[in-house]
């Protein structure tokens, strides 16, 4: 499933380059993994300069720490975020968050914590027409838990 998906969308984009030779190109306001103080943290891509510690893939089922060399800004076409029982996934061999526009990792994790409590329960519910693959733009779960979010707690979203 995907919480946001297009094909076709054009708009900016940030691109980071590792040390190790990772590219990753994300929005800004997506979480990217960081190794800060031997734990993991994610930040807003926006946050992130020249030195942040970026983990990176490493082989089967590990990761490594790689600074960021460069940051710079694209205007590239398409937009994907994939939603996943762990609420991160490797893109381009980084590590990444599937939340963006929350100001954490664990609070876009909670609220879609019961979306994929439903999905172990019974495959089956999401291929329900309510809960099918959206062929293009934001899932109307995503976008009614962005909307409730942004009214009760607006200080935990960005634009």
């Amino acid at each position: 499933m995907f919480t946001d998906r297009s094909e076709t969308l054009l708009g900016e984009y940030l691109e980071l380059k590792t040390q190790a030779g990772q590219v990753l190109r994300v929005s800004s306001s997506h979480l990217v993994a960081l190794r800060l103080n031997d734990a993991i943290t994610y930040k807003h891509a926006s946050t992130l300069q020249i030195g942040d510690v970026m983990l990176v893939g490493a082989g089967r089922q590990q990761l490594a720490s790689s600074p960021i060399v460069s940051v710079s800004k694209q205007l590239l076409r398409g937009a994907f975020a994939p939603l996943t029982m762990e609420g991160s996934l490797l893109v381009d061999d980084v590590a990444a968050s599937c939340y963006a526009v929350v100001s954490e990792h664990w609070i876009g994790h909670t609220a879609f914590a019961p979306l994929r409590a439903l999905h172990r329960v019974s495959k089956s519910v999401l291929d329900m027409p309510a809960f099918a693959r959206q062929e293009s733009g934001l899932h109307w779960v995503a976008s009614a838990m962005w909307q409730l979010t942004a009214a009760v707690m607006p200080s935990v979203v960005s634009a």
